[in-house]
């Protein structure tokens, strides 16, 4: 079918459909079950049991990436927020964003793409912040060893040594060296690698969508939970009549 095909499509099922730019995920995203949620949450509190807040730290790598922009797509009409799955080649400069379970934030570890590291590249950064590159501008073993040599066993060295302490992080193999583990054995330390942790950080994504979640502006935390609770109380029911084909 050509194009005067799907304009008139369109316009004979005008009350159902409609034109809407769709955002990129990869394939292995878009599997996502309540299992898989289940689970996260499942190995995270035993993981997590007896250790104080102050000994909990998480990292996450995230990436400043080129966008392969978006593409018109035919979707149900109310539809917000329609997803592409695609696989696309990415030129990122990285970050290592990490803190304790107390809302402590480490310094920022930022690793660029290239093969030299220039000093204007340092100039006005967060304090305390610690800079590398890789050719690919992705942290390798190297440079994640480095990270946690710099920032996370500084972090670590100020806490009682009789007391276990837990690093959390996502399981990309770039992640996990016999350095590494070694340090953590020797210093109680618990490496806990979470599969799919991605799962619920889409679900903190879809909450951002609710202005008064985007920012922290509440002074009492049971503010926040119940402004959670309205804001997925909107968002599951759509789910679910997705889920469901309803």
């Amino acid at each position: 079918p050509g194009e005067e095909w799907a304009n008139g499509f369109l316009k004979r099922h005008g009350k159902t459909l409609t034109k809407r730019c769709a955002q990129n995920i990869k394939l292995a995203r878009a599997a996502v079950t309540p299992e898989a949620i289940g689970a996260y949450f499942d190995h995270l509190g035993a993981s997590l049991e007896g250790v104080l807040p102050e000994n909990i730290v998480n990292y996450d790598e995230t990436n400043l990436t080129d966008d392969p922009g978006t593409k018109k797509v035919i979707t149900r009409r109310g539809a917000k927020r329609p997803e592409r799955m695609m696989n696309h080649s990415k030129s990122s400069t990285s970050i290592m964003v990490s803190g304790a379970a107390t809302g402590h934030i480490l310094p920022l570890y930022v690793c660029y793409k290239s093969r030299e590291l220039w000093n204007s590249w340092r100039v006005g950064g967060p304090p305390g912040a610690r800079y590398t590159r890789t050719p690919s501008g992705w942290f390798d073993a190297r440079t994640f060893e480095d990270w946690f040599r710099t920032i996370a066993l500084p972090y670590f060295r100020k806490r009682p040594e009789d007391e276990r302490k837990i690093l959390i992080g996502y399981n990309l193999a770039s992640h996990v060296s016999a350095d590494v583990l070694k340090l953590c054995e020797e210093l109680n330390i618990g490496f806990v690698l979470l599969p799919r942790r991605w799962v619920v950080e889409r679900s903190f994504a879809w909450a951002t969508r609710f202005r008064r979640l985007v920012r922290d502006y509440e002074r009492l935390p049971q503010t926040v939970d119940g402004l959670h609770f309205i804001g997925f109380a909107c968002l599951m029911p759509h789910r679910a009549a997705l889920a469901y084909g309803r």
